[in-house]
This record gives structure tokens, sequence and C-alpha cells, in this order.
């Protein structure tokens, strides 16, 4: 924008200066032709007009010498102009297309009201959300298959150091039985536990990542009698005896079969299970949605916390 600004107050004074040397020429015994009359006439009233406005004297010598006041200095700081608002509103509007990973205990969380954020945030922006479990979502965006990924990992899990990994909360988790399920009193081992089947998701389930390890751990029996997908077709399942199940705090509270659920208590396997959002190195146009992603699942779980305080209280342990 710059050179072309200063190239086309250059061509017309070059026109002019030579429309001035063709009329010169003609007085040499060089006759005008009709087109260099009709421009010269035209050209010099404006001239005329230039040379006549008002100007202070440093004015004059600033635009003389190129200086803030002259033509070509003026167009550079409108060109910046344009290109810093340029800048702010792709930072404002950012396009294209953001890809996330969710695990099956954080898809209503994550496509509630964190993704409806983002649309309204970004309009312009296409999201792409796709659901499976936290091991495979970290190996998709470890392949840059994914932008960014919410996994839920156990404490012991080390996270990939060639991502960007941020911990948004630690998710609890309760082992749970049917009410009339038979089990010895008082917290449990992980010997005592290891006599009875169990109701879990498929393997690749963080959660059930955790009881396996545990179990692995010890030298144990892991018996999984029922893979169901689902906390509430897991829990239903738990509820009529089928089995020993782990579920989050947060879905054993909203669960329709909490009342014939008991928790099981023992020492022996992690309470809880870490949140991260992890991400590759992102474009400067996902840096910003990412960010805000990240806050809203914050406020999420912070939400469920705060919600899942008092229902806690009125479900029986062992």
């Amino acid at each position: 924008m710059i050179m072309r600004v200063c190239f086309e107050y250059a061509r017309s004074s070059s026109v002019r200066g030579g429309c001035r040397q063709r009329l010169d020429g003609g007085r040499r015994g060089q006759a005008p032709s009709d087109a260099t009359r009709s421009h010269a006439a035209r050209a010099k009233p404006r001239d005329d007009a230039w040379r006549a406005a008002p100007r202070s004297a440093e004015q004059t010598a600033q635009a003389d010498r190129g200086g803030p006041g002259s033509l070509c200095a003026r167009a550079q700081r409108a060109a910046l102009g344009r290109r810093t608002a340029r800048r702010c509103l792709a930072r404002q509007r950012a396009g294209g297309e953001l890809w996330i990973g969710v695990p099956p205990f954080l898809s209503e969380l994550a496509l509630e009201g964190p993704i409806d954020r983002l649309r309204e945030a970004f309009p312009r922006l296409t999201l792409r959300i796709t659901a499976g479990w936290s091991p495979a979502l970290l190996q998709n965006v470890e392949r840059a298959a994914l932008d960014a990924a919410a996994v839920m990992m156990p404490a012991s899990f080390p996270m990939p150091e060639t991502l960007v990994s941020t911990l948004l909360g630690v998710q609890p988790t309760v082992l749970v039985a049917a009410r009339d399920f038979a089990l010895p009193p008082g917290p449990l081992p992980l010997d005592a536990l290891a006599r009875y089947p169990w109701v879990l998701s498929q393997d690749g389930c963080g959660m059930r990542s955790a009881l396996s390890r545990a179990f692995s751990a010890a030298g144990l029996p892991f018996d999984v009698a029922v893979e169901a997908f689902g906390s509430d077709l897991q829990l239903s399942l738990v509820a009529r005896g089928a089995g020993l199940g782990i579920a989050s705090a947060a879905a054993l509270a909203r669960s329709p079969h909490r009342d014939a659920l008991r928790i099981v208590e023992t020492a022996d396997v992690e309470p809880g299970i870490n949140v991260w959002l992890v991400h590759g190195v992102l474009p400067g146009r996902l840096m910003r949605p990412v960010e805000l992603l990240r806050e809203r699942l914050v406020a999420v779980l912070e939400e469920e916390r705060s919600a899942r305080l008092g229902g806690e209280a009125q479900i029986p342990a062992n």
C-alpha cells in the first residue's frame, strides 16, 4: 500500500513534469498535441491549488525532505493502522477448524457449556468434536490428528513430555455396589475386592486403567464380568447385583439408581482421577479458542464440585 501510494504520487508528478517539458518543447518549435494540452489544462489548477494551500514553514520543510508531514509518511501511518486493525480483527475472528477430543465421562460437560461458549465467541471457527478413551485421545493429539483433548488419567500416569498438559482438576471416583450386595463390613483391602466381579467400561477407560494398575501391581486377579458403555448403564447393572463398579462422584450423584447403591470404602485404590487439557504446538488462530476452552472446563468442573458436595453425604458407605 505504501509503495503504491508513493508510486502514484511520483507518477502524477512525472506526468505533470512531462507535460511541462512537452509544452516547453512546443515553444522550441515542437507543437504539443491536443491530449498534452488537455492534461496540462487539468493538472495546472490542481497544482496551483496545492501550492496555494496555507502551510507552515515546518510543514513545507517536512514535505520536501520526506518527513512526518510528507505524503509517503502519511501513507505509511495509514497503512500501519490498517494492518494493526486487521491483526486485532483476526484475533477476534479465529477461523478454520478446531478438532477437540473428549472422553465419554466428560462429554456431557464438554459439549454443553464450554462448546456453546466457543461457538458464541468464535462464530467463524468450525468445531470438530470426537469422543474416545483417554489413551487413544492422547495418541491422536501426539499425531496432530486432534488439536486439543480433555483426558482423564490416573494420578500415577506420566503425561507425555511432547505435549502441553494443563491440569484442570481432580474428578473424585468411588467404588460402588448394590445395597444388598454381600460384602464384609469396613474398608476393604485390595485382595478382598479381587474376589468379586466388576462392571466396567471397555478397555481404555481411565478409571478402569486405575483399577487394573492397582490389581496388577499387587499380583491379584481382576475379573471384569461385564463391559458396558456409559455410567448410567453401568450403575444400573451394579444396582441389580451384577458386580462392583467404579464411577465419578458426579455421575453417582446424578444417577437415577443412586438410592439402590452404596459406596465401597477402600484405601488401596486411587480416590480420584486427574482431568487434563492437552495440546501440541498450536497455530496462532487457535491459541485463544483453546485457552477459552480451558477456562470454561475449569469453571464447569468447579460447578460440578459445588453441586456434588451436598449429595455425597446422602449415599451410604459399607
